[in-house]
């Protein structure tokens, strides 16, 4: 297929709704004071990963 007949498509960047947003602002704050930088999905995820581990163990 010619790409110069394919129409180019432009997506819309959403911010999304994140379940903990403080949580979320603060272990991204504590990782930026450290050196680290990551992006709110990836924190919302660890965060969801770092629960479900803390309620295996019982904490």
């Amino acid at each position: 297929m010619d790409s110069t007949t394919q129409p180019m498509q432009f997506l819309q960047y959403r911010t999304p709704k994140l379940i903990y947003p403080e949580d979320v602002r603060r272990m991204r704050s504590l990782l930026a004071a450290a050196g680290y930088m990551a992006f709110e999905l990836d924190l919302e995820r660890l965060w969801d990963e770092f629960s479900q581990a803390n309620s295996f163990r019982g904490k």
